[in-house]
């Protein structure tokens, strides 16, 4: 039983670093047929069916593309200079 808790644990443990390292890295997403990108910690980003995401590796690649930066979770803009969000109201 004891080994079992532990397996447990060290398997959380691990999940949990790997989710940091996801949302730590500086990738921005969006839906194949969203005109929206997000960061990839905002709750609209999470609900993209893995199928149809699209990884951005920068807000200007996304913004190329077409797409326009989600009002929930802001994500920065090189439009407003380099790395800068747009002024919140």
């Amino acid at each position: 039983m004891k080994r079992y808790l532990k397996f447990i644990a060290i398997i959380t443990y691990l999940l949990l670093l790997l989710s940091f390292a996801v949302f730590a890295s500086d990738k921005y997403v969006s839906s194949r047929y969203s005109v929206y990108y997000h960061k990839q910690s905002c709750k609209k980003a999470l609900k993209i069916d893995p199928l149809i995401k699209v990884i951005y590796n920068s807000p200007k690649e996304a913004l190329e593309a077409g797409k326009r930066p989600c009002q929930l979770c802001k994500p920065p803009t090189e439009v407003y200079g380099k790395e800068k969000k747009p002024q919140e109201n």
